[in-house]
């Protein structure tokens, strides 16, 4: 017979509770939560988020700055699984681990171009592409590296997007569907583009690659459904690839200016940009919500100002006639709810002209971005849809996830912030990018030089071995982008850290 003392009852009690409350906190490996983009996650966050840290880190560096349908870099993207944040650089061609309890950096990793997109985090590795025409894969515990693959067909490098990169960067975001990664290599069709997968959790995987259809330049995040996987074009409509049959599809809609990078797949919808399309139909629908969130029971978005949600399980028939007479029977999603941009603004304090972006959805909340604040909206509650908690942010916010019991905030300039359950002082676990060494010997030198230069931010090429002062030098005083060729030497980047 086993005797349990009260004290033992209620220290194993406390246990109980803990370890419950601990299964509570889910991870987010991937851009928008998973393979489908949906940003709805199971994840309960507490009703008043307090500020827990901030970290200063490189600010986004865009392949695309004149044109917004092709900002699938303008923000920091954090992932988070476990107690660690992986955050890719398309600044300083890294991609950096922080720890979710106090900011603090766990390791960094340097590729030799641009990492544009988060990484995938799988069975404790780190998957990403980067500009250099390389796949790598990383040990998450320290960044080291497991292997690192070619994706690109030769080791051509060409000068695009103001960078030394690949002739075939990796420009199609990394998705995970089932054990195999699905990505793309190459951006000009001239130069072929292809589509490739492997295998997750694999020693040296063999990947499997297929060439994408004339006119498709991927530019964005793949996304995944029902045995699709959506390759977006940024200015152009998406291409479909059937996994079962390793063919593409054609997806016909044309929506010119409503589509963008960004494209979530939701059973047989395509949301890609403002609209929605039936793939199974081949028809665009006549809702519209822009970026939206998948809830699997109903699409989330904002559209004309106002947050609006759609049914998506009993879409809704409407017979309608063409201009020959004939009755066709249009599919059409049913308006949920609608909450209206004035009762938002009114919780923020931005003004109502501010636009509204929804990030996600946690358990039974929305949480969005308002000008400089985040909010969150209380779908269920009683009265109907409204706002329960904001914050202000320092900084512009550009994107949130939640993950660990906890809300991460990404802003423009780099920052991210960290909010969670409880009060307590914040932290700031980094306050500055680090500088580059002063290197005297060298200034008169370099000053002179840079005087015979027109151009004091193009391309400085160093060949053979060079002073690590010189080139300090060389990056302080000027703008320029360096490209040392010598052994064991890699191109610099000026604001690499």
């Amino acid at each position: 017979m086993i005797r349990i003392t009260s004290h033992a009852f209620v220290a194993t009690l406390i246990g109980v509770i803990f370890t419950s409350q601990a299964a509570l906190a889910e991870d987010w490996p991937t851009w928008r939560f998973d393979g489908g983009r949906s940003a709805t996650t199971p994840e309960r966050l507490a009703t008043e988020l307090q500020l827990k840290w901030s970290i200063q880190l490189s600010p986004p560096r865009l392949a695309w700055p004149e044109d917004t349908r092709l900002y699938f870099d303008a923000s920091l993207e954090p992932i988070v699984v476990a107690k660690t944040m992986y955050v890719a650089s398309s600044h300083n061609d890294s991609v950096t681990a922080v720890d979710t309890d106090s900011g603090q950096r766990r390791w960094r990793f340097f590729a030799d171009a641009p990492v544009r997109f988060a990484p995938v985090v799988a069975n404790d590795l780190v998957y990403f592409g980067a500009d250099d025409g390389y796949f790598y894969c990383l040990h998450a515990g320290d960044g080291t590296v497991a292997w690192k693959l070619r994706a690109a067909p030769s080791d051509r490098h060409v000068i695009g997007n103001e960078r030394f990169t690949s002739a075939w960067p990796l420009r199609g975001g990394p998705v995970l569907v089932g054990s195999e990664i699905y990505f793309t290599a190459g951006i000009w069709p001239f130069e072929g583009t292809q589509l490739l997968a492997i295998k997750a959790g694999v020693d040296q995987p063999q990947p499997r690659a297929v060439m994408l259809p004339d006119k498709v330049t991927p530019q964005g995040y793949l996304a995944a459904s029902n045995g699709q996987v959506y390759i977006p074009s940024g200015r152009d409509k998406a291409a479909g690839f059937n996994i079962d049959t390793g063919k593409f599809q054609s997806l016909n809609y044309q929506s010119r200016g409503k589509t963008d990078y960004h494209v979530t797949a939701e059973g047989d919808f395509l949301l890609h940009g403002d609209r929605i399309y039936d793939v199974p139909a081949k028809k665009l629908l006549p809702n519209a919500a822009h970026r939206p969130i998948s809830t699997r029971k109903a699409i989330v978005g904002t559209w004309q100002g106002n947050v609006v949600a759609y049914d998506m399980v009993t879409p809704q028939l409407v017979e309608k006639k063409d201009r020959k007479g004939n009755v066709n029977h249009d599919k059409v999603l049913k308006p949920l709810w609608s909450l209206p941009v004035k009762t938002i603004a009114a919780a923020t304090k931005q003004s109502e002209g501010t636009p509204i972006s929804l990030e996600l959805q946690a358990d039974r909340k929305l949480y969005g971005i308002q000008g400089t604040s985040v909010f969150a909206i209380d779908v269920h509650a009683a009265a109907g849809p409204r706002v329960t908690w904001t914050a202000e942010i320092e900084g512009i916010p550009t994107r949130l996830i939640a993950a660990d019991e906890k809300l991460f905030v990404a802003t423009r300039g780099g920052k991210v912030h960290c909010f969670g359950a409880g009060a307590g002082t914040p932290k700031v676990a980094s306050t500055a990018l680090a500088s580059l060494p002063r290197a005297p010997q060298w200034a008169d030198q370099v000053t002179r030089w840079l005087s015979h230069s027109a151009d004091p931010g193009g391309y400085c090429l160093v060949v053979g071995k060079c002073d690590n002062g010189c080139l300090d030098e060389l990056l302080r005083e000027s703008a320029m982008h360096l490209l040392v060729v010598a052994p064991d030497s890699a191109w610099i980047d000026a604001t690499r850290q």
